[in-house]
């Protein structure tokens, strides 16, 4: 059976990184009937890149990508206080620091050579892609998610970084202009429909729009999943027990109209 090149993209998002990881465990729901030959290239940006280093991570401990995407989900809600801190709240980043320092401190980007992750830097205002360096994964975790008025920049050599979510909240774009010419399949994932659009947001639209447009042209299959939030909160940093369930239910209503969709992605992964 030939491989196949799969990039799976995450969008930042916070605590909305929930909706991503519930739709990833239904792709990967009958894992065992896929290729054996999958080779994925994960691209995260902010929650997204802590999302797809996890599921990473659980696979060097041998758990399967929907064993992966469980703990990841069990690891956002019980570690969002540390994870997100509340906007309104004046705190400083030893929390956060010390999460990441204990879960992905031992691993260096080395370590996963199709891990990449998308931080911006503070000079430019420009996209930075970390990806299989000599840099520990935990600092170029902290540079992904240094959110601007909640964490100080991030120091990496002689640069100085800020959340990826400033220039780059879709990385699909960026996973596209490295991709090999015989990729199979891209899967984007978005982390909720937002009522207020902005700058940012309308960046994430430019992006699936480029995205389906240069995938159409090479006839490669391409998926944008992003719900619609309905009971939910749109914050990124409400990480209550209610607003967690809420998201859990806008994550499964999504999941109940994309059904179809989500049997084509299955499919492909299985040939």
């Amino acid at each position: 059976m030939a491989k196949k090149k799969v990039i799976i993209s995450i969008d930042g998002g916070g605590i909305r990184g929930i909706l991503p990881l519930i739709i990833l465990q239904k792709i990967f729901q009958y894992e065992d009937e896929f290729n054996p030959e999958l080779e994925i290239e994960w691209w995260g940006t902010s929650a997204g890149a802590l999302i797809s280093s996890s599921i990473c991570l659980n696979r060097v401990d041998g758990a399967t990508y929907f064993e992966g995407a469980q703990n990841t989900l069990d690891f956002f809600e019980l570690r969002s206080s540390g994870l997100i801190p509340h906007q309104e709240q004046r705190i400083d980043n030893r929390a956060f620091n010390l999460l990441m320092n204990k879960i992905f401190g031992a691993y260096s980007l080395q370590d996963f050579d199709n891990l990449n992750i998308v931080s911006t830097a503070i000079e430019s205002l420009k996209s930075v892609v970390f990806s299989n360096e000599n840099i520990p994964l935990s600092e170029a975790l902290k540079a992904s998610c240094a959110v601007p008025g909640l964490f100080p920049p991030v120091i990496i050599g002689d640069r100085r970084y800020i959340d990826g979510y400033v220039s780059a909240k879709n990385p699909t774009k960026l996973a596209l202009q490295k991709a090999p010419n015989d990729l199979d399949l891209v899967l984007s994932f978005g982390t909720g429909k937002l009522s207020m659009v902005d700058e940012v947001e309308n960046y994430v639209q430019e992006v699936h729009q480029y995205s389906f447009e240069v995938l159409n042209a090479r006839e490669v299959p391409y998926f944008r999943f992003d719900p619609e939030i309905k009971v939910a909160s749109e914050a990124m940093d409400n990480n209550s027990p209610k607003n967690i369930f809420n998201l859990k239910q806008d994550a499964y209503t999504f999941l109940s109209e994309v059904d179809h969709e989500i049997k084509k992605v299955q499919d492909l992964l299985k040939e």
